[in-house]
């Protein structure tokens, strides 16, 4: 399994992505040393988040703050030391591939973080 990002671009309101829908690893280690090369300082306005390696039942590569709809309901997804998780309606942190593909993405923090208050 390739351990795979996308990024967003918070000034654009966008992500940044391969052709593939994500950006490998050695792509972004090659973009980090390019800004660092040009001396590039403002790159705050990006936020990298991993692939989780699941699919959803869409088929959609499920990533680090994507928003699912599973059996307990509506969460985000997040790293927990332990591995990729998303809170259910009691407050506790389930690990996603317990719902195994029963997951649905319907959105992420940023495009639509209304589904998540």
């Amino acid at each position: 399994m390739d351990i795979r990002f996308r990024a967003y671009n918070k000034n654009a309101k966008d992500f940044i992505r391969d052709d593939q829908g994500q950006i490998s690893i050695f792509d972004l280690i090659a973009w980090a040393r390019y800004a660092t090369v040009n001396k590039l300082k403002n790159i705050n306005h990006l936020i990298v988040q991993q692939s989780t390696g699941l699919l959803a039942k869409n088929e959609k590569e499920i990533c680090d703050g994507d928003i699912i709809k599973h059996t307990d309901g509506v969460s985000k997804v997040e790293w927990d030391n332990l591995g990729w998780t998303a809170r259910t309606k009691g407050g506790n942190n389930a690990f996603i591939w317990d719902w195994g593909n029963k997951i649905k993405i319907i959105g992420n923090i940023f495009e639509n973080p209304e589904l998540i208050k």
